[in-house]
């Protein structure tokens, strides 16, 4: 797939991401529901980019719903 216009600044250093967001923006009207999981796919992608890059930020802690906290991203990385 061709990456849009509005994202070849992530194709050198995040060719799947760029890839996922131009899919997001050609797709919205015609397929929403693919559209809104490349959306999702590229955040998590970013943020936990993010967190790896800026040691100063912390993730939330969750509390699950048997009690267990946990302060772990569980974002697969895609690039």
């Amino acid at each position: 797939m061709d990456t849009s216009p509005n994202f070849t600044f992530l194709s050198q250093e995040f060719p799947l991401v760029a890839e996922s967001a131009s899919f997001a923006g050609q797709h919205v009207k015609g397929d929403p529901r693919a559209a809104c999981f490349h959306v999702r796919r590229t955040m998590e992608c970013l943020v936990k980019w993010l967190f790896r890059l800026d040691i100063k930020l912390k993730p939330l802690r969750v509390q699950n719903s048997n009690g267990d906290t946990s302060s772990k991203i569980a974002i697969e990385v895609y690039y």
